[in-house]
């Protein structure tokens, strides 16, 4: 069983998990009088989840490992400080071919604390307050380097429309607006859905499949030949120059675009706001995700009702085609930093073959572009297009090199040691305090904390001088481990900065790290002169 991990809040609903693994060549059916996993005493049970169960004999019935979820609710009269809950849990199992065991029953004893602030490491965090974050977490999202550039050039586009009227251009803006909120949505739906079969979906997990990072690589490419003139698409998502009007389509298709660009990246106040929802009942999550895309979307939203702005812009002319150029090299940017990700996936062997493909695919839409171009040419550059595209996965599953095999996520530094709940738990016990930096290469806040603050010389020689043990979670291929452990401390995306001290909660970071809130805020932790929660 797992309970939660922080104070619960008396009146809040909280979750509490079992995870059952049955014998080989066994079953559970669903509907048995006998399967129990109930709190006994004056807990309210305000939610009940499984896992997906499978027919047998037309009977839905347990197999393997499967999960029972109960989001339970303490008398707001319950006092602070530790307690131990009491679940009744019972079963009886049967083998395949029909022969059932005796039933047994069991009285689990649960320790938990209550208290009236709830959250690791963020003090009154309530249901409220965490939507209220994910709504301005969205809105920072918004400056985060993986979407500022594309929401930027959408703005500009709509701004500088020349030729629509200022209803089409709020009708461009709600359809794209619509598009990435509907996506988020969709991640909310699919969320809640994992969550009520027992399974967890964190912020990022797309881009821990090699396949998905070669595809938006290839995505924002073609985007980057766009801007810098090497292709053209009259009814392109980003195009300032054009002057055509994309299609409802269209507009949707970049709304969406621009939440899947901005998965690297986890704003300010997000990862705690969707880690609360993760610990809600899964009826609730959508609602976080909903919140979160409502401040994604908004700012756009509101310069297109207030379009007063517009007037500070040049009127149409060569300056847009610059403009194109110059995000054209941002775009380029965001390329180079998505095949790194590709390559610490899959082998830095895949960076020379990666290169060259994508500059056969400008050489092939550069040929295809030239003004005398013939028909054979243009028709022999298509059929080239066409082939790259087809073989562009070629990448994915060539032979890896026995000489550079794939390094699965980022070289440990030294001082850092690779991650696990047991180096954890040792060295607490050891009496150590234990720094845990959950990072991946996908991850642009991660790499920026890194440059900033986690990799400077300084920062290393005062971890040592403290003696922090520093355990490092790369989350950059699925680790179930490191997905275990972003629950327990209720957070849904990266970066994840956790500080242990024997006998006392976690500690969590804010997720962009400074000089104020880490190297000065560490000292302080350690000593008991800064409050620990």
């Amino acid at each position: 069983m797992t309970p939660p991990g922080q104070p619960v809040v008396p009146g809040q609903p909280f979750l509490v998990t079992a995870t059952v693994v049955l014998p080989p060549g066994y079953y559970q059916d669903t509907g048995s009088s006998f399967l129990v996993f109930e709190p006994q005493g004056n807990l309210k049970v305000v939610g009940r989840w499984t896992s997906a169960a499978v027919l047998r004999d037309g009977k839905p019935s347990f197999t393997g490992t499967f999960v029972l979820r109960r989001s339970v609710v303490l008398p707001p009269e319950t006092p602070d400080g530790p307690l131990v809950l009491t679940w009744k849990t019972g079963w009886q199992i049967c083998q395949i071919d029909g022969v059932c065991l005796l039933p047994a029953e069991r009285q689990v004893r649960l320790p938990l604390t209550v208290g009236a602030k709830g959250g690791v490491s963020r003090p009154g965090l309530d249901f409220w307050g965490a939507l209220l974050l994910a709504f301005l977490g969205g809105i920072l999202l918004n400056l985060m380097p993986c979407v500022f550039p594309v929401l930027a050039l959408k703005g500009l586009s709509l701004a500088s429309a020349s030729g629509r009227t200022l209803a089409e251009r709020r009708r461009e803006a709600l359809l794209f607006a619509t598009g990435g909120f509907g996506v988020l949505v969709g991640l909310g739906l699919l969320t809640a859905a994992l969550l009520a079969g027992g399974q967890r979906l964190d912020w990022g997990f797309s881009f821990q499949q090699p396949a998905f990072v070669w595809l938006l690589t290839l995505v924002f490419w073609f985007f980057t030949l766009q801007l810098w003139g090497l292709w053209s698409w009259p009814a392109s998502l980003f195009s300032l120059s054009t002057g055509v009007r994309p299609s409802a389509a269209g507009a949707l298709a970049g709304g969406a675009f621009s939440v899947v660009a901005a998965v690297p990246c986890t704003a300010p106040l997000l990862g705690p706001a969707l880690g609360f929802a993760l610990g809600q009942p899964p009826l609730f999550v959508p609602l976080f995700f909903a919140a979160a895309g409502l401040g994604l979307v908004g700012p756009l939203l509101t310069l297109q009702w207030i379009p007063g702005w517009a007037r500070w812009l040049p009127r149409p002319g060569p300056w847009m085609v610059r403009t194109e150029r110059v995000f054209g090299f941002f775009l380029a940017a965001t390329v180079l930093y998505l095949l790194w990700i590709f390559t610490e996936q899959t082998g830095a062997d895949r960076w020379l073959p990666a290169l060259a493909f994508l500059g056969a695919l400008a050489a092939a839409t550069a040929w295809r572009r030239r003004k005398r171009a013939s028909g054979l040419e243009i028709q022999a550059a298509r059929a080239l297009l066409t082939v790259l595209a087809a073989g562009s996965f070629l990448l994915i599953w060539m032979p890896e090199a026995t000489d550079s095999p794939p390094r699965l996520g980022q070289p440990l530094e030294a001082g850092w040691r690779p991650f696990s709940a047991l180096a954890v738990q040792t060295a607490v016990a050891e009496g150590h305090p234990v720094l845990v930096d959950a990072t991946a290469a996908w991850c642009a806040t991660c790499q920026i904390n890194e440059l900033a603050v986690l990799g400077r010389a300084d920062v290393r020689a005062q971890l040592d001088r403290l003696g922090v043990v520093r355990l490092r979670a790369d989350y950059t291929v699925p680790d179930p481990s490191i997905r275990s452990w972003l629950a327990s401390v209720h957070r849904a995306g990266l970066p994840v900065y956790a500080l242990y001290r024997p006998g006392l909660e976690p500690y969590l970071f804010p997720e962009l790290l400074t000089d104020d809130n880490f190297t000065r805020a560490l000292p302080r932790l350690l000593d008991g002169t800064l409050p620990f929660r």
